[in-house]
């Protein structure tokens, strides 16, 4: 529906989408009717806050990195498929070779194995050759982000392909983020607020945006594997005191207030 009516009114409109979470009525007084009046109040009093939608560049641009993903989590998983054939054929590679893929080993195998291997073998090719194609249309796509692409490659542990897929996700303006706490609170890298009677229940992160939070993690544990830098050093220092798993997760929302702040 966003799609359809973005362009629907040449900019006169602004369209909110809010979480359904922030804007409930009494339970058990549930009507269209009294929900429309509700949201109309919430509206006028100025209480309702607009989810976070990039720009349609964006959206399109982060909708070839999100597939970029899933490809490449359907060919791991292919991958591990034909392992476990031929171990199950009596070939277990995986015990001496890292990656079975591109090695040579002699062995026999029964014709239904061959044919089955051979199926198996071609779908894997086919996943591969998609994923090429994919990545040649990423290429042409980030071209307009060819200068932020460049800064976010200076900071360490972050390649190109991240520094699409964080630009995929949180966009190039931040002007819809008003504070690094907000952007941190959007993609779940903060703990929550859960209080009452003055006792804290919770302090476990926010679900928040699982594909920016996810990449950030990522590269939070390449950085961790380096040990003269500012962020490495950073990291083994709350490690010490917080444990691997808490260190990491602040690493990663320190990366996104670099990020935010560049």
């Amino acid at each position: 529906i966003y799609e359809i009516l973005e362009d629907a009114f040449s900019g006169d409109i602004t369209l909110l989408v809010v979480n359904a979470r922030h804007m409930k009525n009494v339970p058990g007084k549930k009507t269209d009717m009294r929900d429309s009046e509700w949201i109309s109040t919430l509206l006028r009093a100025g209480l309702l806050n607009a989810s976070f939608i990039p720009e349609k560049r964006i959206r399109e641009f982060r909708d070839l990195n999100r597939y970029r993903k899933s490809i490449i989590r359907d060919i791991t998983s292919q991958k591990n498929r034909v392992e476990k054939f031929l171990q199950s054929s009596g070939f277990r590679l995986s015990s001496f070779i890292s990656d079975i893929f591109g090695a040579s080993v002699n062995g026999t195998l029964s014709e239904h194995q061959k044919s089955f291997l051979k199926i198996l073998m071609c779908h894997y090719d086919s996943m591969k050759e998609h994923l090429i194609e994919i990545e040649t249309h990423l290429q042409e796509d980030m071209l307009p982000f060819a200068l932020q692409i460049e800064q976010l490659n200076t900071i360490y542990g972050i390649s190109t392909t991240a520094s699409c897929a964080i630009i995929a996700e949180i966009g190039t303006d931040m002007k819809p983020f008003k504070t690094a706490e907000h952007i941190c609170s959007w993609a779940g890298l903060c703990p929550g607020n859960n209080e009452s009677a003055g006792k804290r229940k919770s302090t476990s992160i926010t679900k928040g945006n699982p594909y920016i939070k996810s990449m950030l993690c990522e590269i939070a544990w390449v950085i961790a594997g380096k040990r003269n830098t500012y962020l490495s050093a950073w990291y083994w220092r709350i490690k010490q005191k917080k444990g691997a798993r808490k260190a990491i997760v602040a690493l990663a929302r320190k990366l996104l207030v670099i990020i935010y702040t560049m």
